[in-house]
């Protein structure tokens, strides 16, 4: 079962990068309350929800964080193999090694969502 402690995914310093959203990363404390890296508080996970039991909520905050922390370079890899896709069917067409026009469409789906966008 995940035990709730400081969980940080990422280390990453987000400088003084101008974001819509508290600089990452984020944390998960033992009372299920979200940090941002200056320990101001981002969202709680147990607020109003009483069927959930605790080591679900746990596991929720523990997953935010990890999801939050993980968005910048989950895009970075999309948008680098985003590039590498079309290359390839550029190049070699739609066939070549595995690698076909889904493929690409699940790409941009995936940079889409995450980026907000659907």
């Amino acid at each position: 079962m995940p035990k709730i402690e400081d969980v940080e995914v990422s280390e990453m310093d987000q400088g003084d990068t101008v974001s819509p959203h508290t600089p990452l990363p984020w944390r998960a404390l033992p009372n299920r309350n979200i940090v941002d890296r200056r320990g101001h508080f981002v969202a709680n996970v147990q607020l109003g929800v009483s069927s959930m039991n605790t080591v679900e909520m746990d596991a929720n905050a523990a997953f935010i964080c990890r999801a939050v922390n993980s968005h910048p370079l989950v895009v970075e890899a999309l948008e680098a193999a985003q590039v590498f896709a079309e290359a390839v069917l550029e190049m070699h067409g739609p066939d070549h090694a595995g690698l076909n026009l889904s493929t690409l469409n699940k790409i941009v789906a995936a940079l889409s969502a995450a980026n907000g966008e659907t």
